[in-house]
């Protein structure tokens, strides 16, 4: 397919789709910030959407627009259950999901597994296939390289007209400073697709990542950082191991994958900028080199068009 065409042909879908979203949100975002059950909340979606994708989307911008995320909230509900039959097993576990997504609609808060709960419970409600994924998270720099074996996050899998899609309403509510939650919803946790949020969240099945091929944990703990809504418009070619050295004298190559014109690029290596002079462009690909000899011990940000779009440790 010609280039340009697939290009334009997303950003057509985008708009479209931005387009149809806008009139779900305007409804959805004139609903009260309180409602007394999960079943009073389904109804009132229900009501006014008939279709799975404005349903879904309904539920997405609900919650990421009224919950906040807590701290106190964790281990609020146990995780703990006793069971002596299968029957029993299921049973329980759906009695502490509807206890979970109470829960978190009535305090407005929560951590992640209590935003995709809720997502769930609203789904199962409204006769819509979906799921809770846990695996493991990161968004910052200095987690790359370093190794979990604990699962530290929980985000969503939906089937909407018999395609499955991605969700995380914990991200997209907002963001951290200082361990203060920030209110900042974003579409860009909603369907993301599989092959960019792959990087910074890495699903305990396989399954889950709605990919062909997902890359090992090791691969994925080492990999580049990318950042936010950036990452779909500068995919990255080279180079993807998160952790660079600074013990070669020679310059270090960077290429992206653009979808957008360019206008500047810059860097900082641990806060200081500097502007990126010369760059090549051919075919949408994006090259330049920055020599990070002797810079051991430093957070490097690239920069694309004034907005970040990845990080790496140079060591």
């Amino acid at each position: 397919m010609n280039k340009l065409f697939f290009y334009l042909a997303l950003v057509t879908v985008s708009i479209s789709g931005a387009q149809d979203y806008q009139k779900v949100d305007a409804i959805v975002l004139q609903y009260p910030s309180k409602f007394s059950s999960t079943e009073k909340l389904s109804e009132k979606i229900a009501t006014n959407f008939s279709t799975e994708e404005d349903r879904v989307r309904a539920i997405y911008v609900w919650i990421t627009n009224n919950i906040a995320y807590s701290f106190s909230e964790r281990n609020r509900i146990s995780n703990s259950i006793r069971f002596s039959t299968e029957a029993e097993r299921l049973q329980k576990l759906r009695e502490r999901q509807k206890l979970q997504a109470e829960r978190t609609l009535s305090t407005n808060a929560a951590i992640c597994h209590g935003y995709s709960t809720l997502f769930k419970e609203l789904c199962d409600q409204l006769g819509i296939q979906s799921s809770i994924i846990s695996g493991y998270s990161r968004n910052s720099i200095e987690e790359i390289g370093k190794k979990n074996d604990n699962s530290n996050h929980a985000w969503n899998k939906v089937t909407i007209n018999g395609v499955q899609y991605l969700v995380d309403t914990t991200w997209g509510a907002g963001s951290f400073s200082s361990r203060e939650f920030i209110k900042d919803p974003t579409d860009f946790y909603y369907k993301t697709p599989p092959e960019v949020l792959i990087n910074i969240h890495h699903p305990q099945k396989k399954e889950d990542a709605l990919l062909s091929d997902m890359m090992s944990r090791r691969d994925y703990e080492v990999s580049v950082l990318q950042f936010g809504s950036e990452a779909p418009n500068h995919i990255i070619i080279s180079p993807k191991n998160g952790i660079l050295s600074s013990k070669d004298n020679k310059e270090t190559r960077f290429t992206f994958n653009s979808k957008e014109p360019i206008d500047w690029i810059g860097y900082s290596l641990n806060n200081d900028a500097k502007t990126v002079k010369d760059i090549s462009i051919s075919d949408n690909k994006v090259s330049f080199a920055i020599n990070l000899y002797q810079q051991a011990n430093k957070e490097l940000i690239i920069f694309i068009n004034g907005k970040a779009v990845c990080g790496y440790i140079v060591k």
